[in-house]
């Protein structure tokens, strides 16, 4: 590849300069108005460390942006490098600020220093994702092809449904979070040009999870009064899948890349799992680890891992406070009702068929029953995804999301059964595609199987909704890598000679 010319370089950094400096001036003016706006509680003592948050993440992204450009010769690397950064940030988020707050003043829309904090750090992902779109924004093509439009057609239904929703400022922030979501994934994949990066990309997701599933642990060990909730961690529908996430995350990585710090991840993810005891998330993260092993025709290994599992989770569920839930629950009519479920759908009923078209707004299930006076106050959502779309944005948007659920395990099967079939022995890269592409089946099947009893897709889109997401995308890029390296290359049209030589431009 043939440097850039003087001019070349003096043009190009003068477009970085004035791009920097646009950008700094967006960033002040962008910070008066928001002073301008926000309410006083903000800068209270935990509004300032908020700030201090959001200002350290715009520091990293600069860094990440800079330094990723200066090691690479091509833009696109530097981009895939930068925005999976934004895409581990973004993540973790979830932990560094608290948007579990209180639904009556959600719904006023009143919100906490930060919920305001972790809205600053989604307005800077943004941002950093339009400046990577300038020196590459051909990616923006994908969103508006056949397969990857039902995706963006569900994020448009929620962006406007937001508007007539109970709770429209609320709505608005996660629709615009869904939008970021999206572009974001869409860049990271539309910069994917080995299965290295696929795996490097599994890699930043793993350590994401990782610290998703260590914090509510590491605040049991700091603050170990309000470490149980009834006999089980915080949030225990949440953290169980979460956790599974990451045992899957590290069996996927261990079968292509020998590293202890994967096992040491996985263990810990299959132990914070069972403690936590949230039901689905265990059974769907069992089935989908024995899954994995039994399509590779593992059955001892997978054989041995599940008994390990339930060894652990009968040792949890009789010495440690987890006992006291399991004999409340055994003794009460729990088992019948799924925990309550089918209560909750049985009173959503109404809902869908008054609001079956359109439904009640983009996360109306969040306030259905927020001032009610019996057990389903606490409901907060229809723990089911596609009940949760359905009530949300009727049968308008339950179309777009089971179509899109849909594609991507037709991709997933599609890739499957070309990589199986295309002579793994011959091309280790095949090998490799075959591998990542049943790891992401098996993840997958694990966030469906929690989707039937929890709202993880379909509503806001926090971080095992965005696994989905990146499974469907994803599983586009692993489709073309099993047809791409299954193909003889004498049957592979020749490449044209380029007329002249190809010279890049490189930001300076």
């Amino acid at each position: 590849m043939l440097s850039a010319n003087p001019s070349q370089r003096l043009w190009n950094a003068t477009g970085s300069r004035a791009m920097a400096l646009a950008l700094l001036a967006a960033i002040a003016m962008g910070a008066v108005l928001l002073f301008q706006v926000l309410p006083l509680s903000v800068f209270s003592g935990e509004g300032v460390i908020t700030g201090i948050v959001a200002g350290l993440f715009m520091v990293m992204v600069c860094v990440a942006l800079a330094g990723s450009r200066a090691r690479s010769a091509s833009y696109a690397v530097a981009q895939r490098r930068a925005g999976f950064f934004i895409w581990w940030f973004l993540l973790i988020s979830e932990v560094i600020f608290d948007h579990m707050g209180d639904t009556i003043r959600s719904f006023e829309g009143s919100f906490s220093p930060q919920a305001y904090g972790e809205g600053l750090i989604w307005a800077l992902c943004f941002l950093a994702v339009v400046v990577l779109s300038v020196g590459r924004p051909g990616y923006l093509r994908e969103l508006v092809k056949p397969q990857n439009r039902w995706l963006s057609l569900f994020a448009v239904i929620c962006l406007l449904s937001s508007v007539f929703s109970p709770a429209q400022l609320y709505a608005l922030a996660w629709a615009f979070k869904l939008i970021l979501v999206i572009l974001l994934l869409q860049l990271c994949c539309g910069a994917m040009e080995s299965v290295d990066d696929i795996i490097a990309f599994l890699r930043i997701t793993l350590w994401a999870f990782f610290i998703l599933s260590a914090a509510p642990i590491a605040l049991a060990i700091t603050y170990p009064e309000a470490a149980f909730v009834n006999g089980r961690l915080p949030d225990p529908t949440f953290l169980s899948p979460i956790a599974a996430s990451l045992m899957l995350l590290a069996i996927i990585l261990i079968s292509l890349e020998r590293r202890t710090s994967y096992v040491i991840a996985g263990v810990f993810g299959a132990g914070v799992m069972i403690f936590a005891f949230g039901k689905a998330g265990i059974i769907a993260g069992i089935f989908s680890t024995l899954l994995f092993y039994l399509l590779q025709r593992k059955l001892k290994v997978g054989a041995m891992l599940v008994l390990g599992l339930a060894a652990l989770g009968l040792g949890v569920a009789l010495l440690t406070p987890v006992a006291g839930y399991v004999q409340f629950y055994n003794g009460t009519a729990q088992v019948g009702t799924l925990t309550g479920r089918t209560n909750v759908w049985a009173a959503a009923l109404p809902a869908f068929r008054q609001n079956f078209l359109f439904g009640k707004g983009y996360l109306a299930s969040y306030f259905a029953w927020a001032f009610a006076k019996n057990r389903l106050s606490t409901a907060g959502h229809m723990h089911n995804g596609f009940l949760e779309v359905m009530y949300n944005n009727g049968i308008v948007g339950l179309v777009p999301m089971v179509v899109f659920v849909w594609v991507t395990a037709k991709n997933l099967l599609a890739s499957l059964r070309i990589a199986s079939r295309g002579g793994r022995a011959r091309d280790p890269r095949l090998g490799q595609v075959y591998l990542l592409t049943l790891g992401c089946a098996v993840m997958y099947v694990n966030l469906i199987i929690n989707g039937m009893f929890e709202a993880s897709f379909g509503a806001r889109a926090v971080s095992l909704f965005m696994l989905l997401i990146a499974v469907f995308l994803l599983s586009r890029r692993l489709l073309g890598f099993s047809a791409q390296f299954s193909t003889p290359a004498s049957l592979k049209p020749a490449s044209r000679k380029p007329a002249g030589p190809a010279i890049e431009a490189v930001t300076s």
